[in-house]
């Protein structure tokens, strides 16, 4: 399946000034080629297009399931692009465990080499306006991605981004099915 074709595909559909420079950055920072995760979802090489694809599938259905009216622009950048941070941010390195017969082995892997320390919906808002403008609902549903905040003051904005825009509780959800439901199969 060509991945690229689809996401470049998907993104100049949307019409946003910049998006060239946005696709270009993806083709030269990895995004084809990086993990969505070094120890669950998408930890091999391309799982992070194949998380973002599944991501846009599910937030896709959702928005006319539930009929929400999401402007499809906002669908495919909230959905592609929220995890937009993790390009540059694992580093391949063996992984050692014990076999079934209690005997060490190495295989591949990745490890996270952080470079900016904050919250990565944060980190892919900040590189994603570096590109595009941001929409409202796709700001604060990237922002939010990873769902309710632990840290007291975080859920207190979250909860007022939530009563302002209560779809963005939708990329939540896509980004949970995919890891939970879809990812886990392959």
């Amino acid at each position: 399946m060509d991945y690229r074709k689809i996401v470049t595909d998907l993104l100049i559909s949307t019409n946003r000034l910049g998006i060239e420079n946005l696709i270009e950055y993806l083709d030269n920072n990895g995004f084809y080629s990086s993990p969505s995760s070094c120890k669950r979802h998408g930890n091999y090489k391309g799982g992070l297009v194949i998380h973002s694809r599944f991501v846009y599938e599910i937030l896709n259905k959702l928005n006319i399931t539930f009929k929400r009216n999401i402007e499809q622009d906002s669908v495919i950048i909230s959905a592609l692009c929220h995890d937009i941070c993790k390009l540059n941010f694992y580093i391949e390195k063996e992984k050692w465990y014990k076999d079934d017969k209690n005997k060490w082995q190495s295989k591949p892997g990745f490890e996270i080499e952080e470079i900016e320390p904050m919250g990565h919906g944060t980190k892919s808002v900040i590189i994603l306006k570096d590109f595009i403008t941001l929409k409202p609902f796709e700001t604060y549903s990237i922002l939010y991605h990873m769902g309710i905040p632990e840290n007291f003051e975080q859920k207190l904005w979250f909860n007022t981004a939530l009563k302002k825009y209560p779809d963005i509780l939708l990329l939540h959800m896509a980004d949970f099915m995919s890891t939970a439901l879809y990812e886990a199969t392959l």
